[in-house]
């Protein structure tokens, strides 16, 4: 079975996207519709792979009810719902969460596992099939780098050796995970790169892409695009300008116009 795992956040206010909160024009209370919009373009975004199952992952412990409830806000049908679960994360250190969700991702029946997060709205949804396609057919590795040497999508087959206690730790997650491909000759892929956003930096290239998107399917009506991030985007009228001439000096501002 393929199983595609959600590692997420409830969208409860000053507790997601804290970094993000900081840039002035954004601030704690768009943060968090920003993430929601991210959330449920993520859950959206499962129904549309090959996966078999979609777990979520998610903490803090409390909140399934809140998840469930965003799930079904969505009206994607019954039937879609099905697909879902919903797992409390461990306590404990992130690279344990990590391990453990894997672990009982495969107790409960996953053979070919890829994890997403709910943070990388510009994800698309054959870019996870080929994820899960590869890892079947050559009982492989697939990772999806995110910038900075982060990812954004992690995947192997049930009872990979993967090692996680340090792959956060120090240095860069996707050199880690190379490390542990080559030292098991593990079959590697490595999947297009895309945004993971957690700060203003983050923002200003999502902001380009979201509307790039837009444009694009005028001419392609099948593209998928993250439509509630893209609303959320517009409807709070972020832009994107410069300081002075600094090439380095781009912020998020809010169109008053």
């Amino acid at each position: 079975m393929k199983t595609l795992i959600i590692f997420a956040r409830a969208p409860f206010l000053g507790q997601v996207k804290t970094r993000l909160a900081k840039c002035r024009a954004i601030g704690k209370e768009k943060a968090l519709a920003l993430y929601r919009a991210f959330l449920e373009d993520t859950f959206i975004l499962a129904t549309r792979t090959c996966a078999q199952s979609i777990a979520v992952h998610f903490t803090p412990p409390g909140a399934e009810e809140d998840m469930r409830q965003i799930l079904h806000g969505l009206m994607l049908g019954q039937r879609e719902e099905n697909r879902f679960s919903f797992v409390p994360q461990v306590e404990g250190a992130f690279q344990k969460k990590i391990a453990t969700s894997f672990q009982k991702a495969g107790r409960l029946g996953g053979e070919d596992l890829v994890m997403i997060g709910a943070d990388s709205p510009m994800i698309r949804p054959e870019v996870v099939d080929e994820a899960f396609d590869f890892i079947h057919e050559c009982s492989g590795m697939a990772l999806g780098p995110s910038g900075e040497g982060g990812l954004y999508l992690i995947g192997f087959e049930r009872g990979t050796p993967i090692d996680f206690s340090n792959v956060f730790d120090s240095g860069s997650e996707m050199e880690n995970m190379l490390t542990q491909a080559m030292a098991g000759n593990i079959p590697l892929q490595v999947l297009p790169e895309t945004l993971d956003v957690d700060v203003e930096a983050d923002m200003v290239g999502l902001v380009g892409l979201l509307r790039a998107a837009e444009y694009l399917r005028k001419s392609d009506k099948d593209l998928y695009i993250p439509e509630r991030t893209l609303h959320a985007v517009n409807s709070m009228k972020l832009r994107v300008i410069r300081k002075g001439g600094e090439t380095r000096g781009k912020r998020i501002a809010v169109d008053c116009g």
